[in-house]
């Protein structure tokens, strides 16, 4: 029972209560009902008396939950004012009834001041028509979950916020008031901005790394020998043309399938255990090897790595052929050797030569005269230091009849000397006598010595390959491998903005390495085929230095070098390629810059020099057109005409770069501006690159019709280039 109803039960009683009291006293009524009507209000007084009770219970139990209510209301309103995000309460109109702290902060208004405000007026004049559509909806919808819009606090630039709207209706549903929920995202739009360009600046990336991976495959595409890269589970991943061709298959026919299964011939040969230990033990292996199954000799170099196996093979069989040919001639020759076509005598063991034909005599310089009189004897025309090797000789012929053919020399009657091959045989019927046929060596000898300069040579240029293409692989494979690196960290999409920034500049660092590197490539391409192209035109070489020294300072500045200029005004233009010069004069910079450790110096000088015609200037190591660096290739020099060579060969312009770096060895000097040669040419080397730099400098020099050359006092001790140019005008 509530308190309305108790009240009216008691108006009932009263009235009852009159009556009988009222009846009692008009009237001298019966006892009987005098009794009755006692009965009755006693029956009403103890109903009073229970509901009285009732009433205390629940005006009790109504003040507990008063207490309750406002204690939650308190710790609503705390929560509220600590809320991170802005929280009102409005009228159905909009004016602002209620608001916490944030949104004080974020309307940029004293707590005291928001109420009353209408909550449009900080809406910006474009964004009013989108408010009050999203406030209308609210009559139909009970809650708007958040949407978009701009705020314009008090004073403040306008900021991105999302809304969240709930509608506060009366009993009979009426829309009566809104509760407002109001989150700052100007932050999150920043971010998402963010985001937006790092997703663009990685499609960058990835389209710069397909260009260079692209031109890289061009590379080992276009290389002669055949190249395959196997993984550590002997499973193929790349195969270029060359390798197409020898293998009888398609990249496309072998990628991803394992050697062993492709060709299980190759189990348990040759090939097969070598492959193993080179990637077991990480060693380099070169072999040759004939594989019936091609029926072919290959010569293999095997170069390992941490991801697997990089297989170079050169299809040898003709060369196979070739050895075997030559045997054959050796074979052909020793029996020519036996036949009595070259020298031959018959001598006795005491040292006297008896007979000789006329190829020993002309061999030694005597004559049969000579012969005759009895002034040959081989014990006086043998040096002393043969004198044991004849013996050793004579004992084999007294035990078994011959000896094998041995080499030494004879004293010829003017005191030369002639190396020979000798071998004996007991005439027959004879103990101490013995026949022997001689060979002069001298041609044989020169020609070894020919042959082993050029087995040198030989050797030394495939070694400077070899070098090279490990070299090459190692350039290639480090940037790659740190591109697919950060792309495979990339699309696993776990980094913060940071991390995917880092990803991203190091991807394109080893995206711009790639391009450098290739770009090397096809100048040294070019030069060897001879379609470098050159656009000449009159320029003045200063600013194009100064604008060399800009783009290196940065690096310059990471290692703390000083770089100086000494630019002279009066030198005037030279004919030449702007983008060419350029290059002449990044790649020495860069050069000097990478062997100057850190607080060295670099110093770029500009002078003007007149020169009498024909004068030797320098006795430095140069590179000339005459040289080896580039000495199959055209130089342009018929462009001038009379008048320009005669002046051209008065003035000239010197380019200095002086560095106090690591200097060079005396003998590494004459090999400066080979292509491919370095002086430290391991993949282990504390200084990156392929050696092309200095030979592509050397020849772009030459194209401009000038010189360069080096000096260096030694190692440790800095290194000068010097690069002269004739002057177009002065």
């Amino acid at each position: 029972m509530n308190v309305n109803e108790f009240s009216l039960q008691i108006k009932v009683w009263r009235s009852q209560l009159a009556g009988l009291l009222e009846g009692t006293h008009e009237s001298a009524a019966p006892e009987k009902v005098l009794n009755k009507a006692f009965e009755e209000l006693h029956a009403a007084l103890e109903k009073l008396t229970v509901a009285e009770k009732q009433l205390r219970q629940q005006n009790h139990s109504l003040e507990n939950a008063q207490k309750l209510l406002q204690a939650e209301r308190c710790r609503y309103q705390e929560l509220l004012e600590f809320a991170p995000d802005a929280y009102l309460l409005t009228d159905h109109n909009g004016v602002i009834e209620e608001g916490n702290s944030a949104a004080a902060i974020l309307l940029n208004v004293s707590p005291y001041l928001l109420v009353g405000k209408l909550l449009v007026t900080f809406i910006p004049l474009a964004e009013r028509q989108s408010f009050r559509s999203h406030l209308n909806k609210l009559h139909r919808q009970e809650k708007l979950h958040e949407w978009e819009i701009r705020l314009k606090p008090r004073k403040c630039e306008p900021v991105e916020v999302a809304i969240t709207m709930a509608a506060v209706r009366d009993r009979s549903g009426n829309l009566i008031a809104v509760r407002w929920l109001l989150r700052d995202i100007s932050e999150r739009k920043l971010l998402e901005l963010e985001r937006i360009d790092l997703l663009a600046r990685e499609q960058q990336a990835r389209k710069e790394a397909e260009v260079a991976r692209a031109r890289m495959t061009s590379i080992l595409t276009s290389i002669t020998d055949a190249f395959v890269t196997i993984d550590t589970q002997w499973r193929y991943t790349y195969v270029n043309s060359q390798a197409e061709k020898l293998l009888g298959k398609s990249a496309s026919e072998l990628t991803g399938l394992i050697v062993w299964e492709v060709f299980p011939d190759t189990v348990n040969s040759q090939s097969y255990t070598l492959f193993h230990q080179a990637v077991e033990q990480q060693v380099s292996v070169t072999y040759e090897e004939f594989f019936p199954i091609f029926n072919k000799w290959f010569a293999v170099r095997l170069y390992p790595s941490s991801d697997g196996l990089s297989v170079y093979f050169l299809d040898i069989t003709e060369h196979k052929q070739t050895e075997k040919a030559l045997r054959q001639s050796e074979a052909q020759f020793r029996r020519l050797v036996e036949s009595n076509i070259f020298g031959s005598t018959v001598m006795d063991f005491l040292g006297n030569i008896t007979q000789a034909n006329d190829a020993f005599l002309l061999m030694v310089g005597y004559t049969k005269e000579d012969l005759r009189a009895g002034k040959l004897q081989w014990i006086d025309m043998t040096p002393k230091g043969y004198l044991s090797l004849d013996k050793q000789a004579i004992a084999q012929v007294k035990k078994s009849g011959s000896c094998n053919p041995y080499e030494k020399e004879f004293i010829c009657k003017d005191g030369s000397r002639v190396p020979i091959l000798i071998g004996m045989a007991l005439l027959e019927g004879c103990v101490d006598c013995c026949i022997c046929f001689v060979l002069d060596l001298t041609p044989t000898k020169q020609l070894e010595k020919a042959l082993r300069q050029q087995a040198a040579q030989l050797a030394q240029a495939n070694r400077t390959k070899d070098e090279f293409l490990a070299v090459v692989s190692h350039e290639l494979r480090s940037p790659l491998s740190a591109i697919l690196g950060w792309v495979q960290t990339l699309q696993n999409g776990s980094l913060n903005p940071a991390t995917t920034a880092r990803a991203i500049e190091k991807i394109e660092h080893s995206t711009r390495a790639q391009i450098q590197l290739v770009e090397n490539l096809l100048d040294i391409s070019q030069i060897i085929t001879g379609k470098l192209e050159m656009n000449l035109v009159s320029i003045p070489l200063a600013p194009i230095i100064e604008a060399a020294i800009d783009h290196v300072r940065s690096a310059a500045d990471t290692k703390q070098i000083q770089l100086h200029s000494n630019l002279d005004p009066r030198v005037g233009r030279v004919l030449g390629d702007p983008k060419r010069l350029q290059q002449i004069i990044l790649n020495l910079l860069s050069n000097a810059i990478k062997f100057t450790p850190k607080c060295g110096r670099v110093e770029v000088r500009l002078s003007l020099t007149r020169e009498a015609p024909g004068k030797e200037t320098s006795k430095d190591t140069s590179c000339h057109p005459q040289q080896s660096v580039a000495g199959i290739l055209p130089i342009l020099s018929s462009e001038l005409n009379s008048s320009q060579s005669a002046r051209l060969a008065q003035h000239s312009v010197i380019l200095e770069v002086i560095d106090t770096g690591i200097g060079i060895s005396s003998e590494f000097i004459p090999f400066v501006f080979d292509r491919f040669r370095q002086a430290d040419s391991t993949i282990t080397r504390s200084y990156g690159g392929m050696g092309l730099g200095l030979a592509i400098v050397c020849h772009l020099v030459q194209m401009h019709g000038g010189t360069i050359r080096v000096a260096s006092p030694g190692v440790g001790l800095g290194t000068t280039f010097t690069v002269e140019l004739p002057c177009d005008s002065i």
